[in-house]
């Protein structure tokens, strides 16, 4: 299995979205960048955990890319997903 395969998606409840993203490699993790929605992200918001099937708890800084374009820095291990909401 390559590195790069994560599954990540977003949901937008009521103008806040919510990121949802699992690696489901069993052998390594993956960092990287995961777009969100520029309209509805305050700028320089960090994403919280609030979900983690491995427990863990955190945040994950966003960046702004170009003006219409930002972006949350993940790193999840093998075989984990989280769900993130912006602090």
């Amino acid at each position: 299995m390559d590195k790069g395969d994560i599954f990540a998606m977003s949901r937008i409840q009521s103008d806040q979205e919510l990121l949802v993203i699992a690696c489901p490699n069993p052998f390594i993790g993956w960092d990287g960048w995961v777009d969100i929605e520029a309209d509805l992200a305050r700028s320089g918001a960090d994403w919280k955990v609030v979900y983690s099937s491995l427990a863990r708890g955190g945040t994950f800084p966003q960046k702004l890319v170009s003006p219409n374009h930002r972006a949350v820095k993940v790193s999840l291990k093998s075989n984990e997903a989280v769900v993130l909401v912006p602090t």
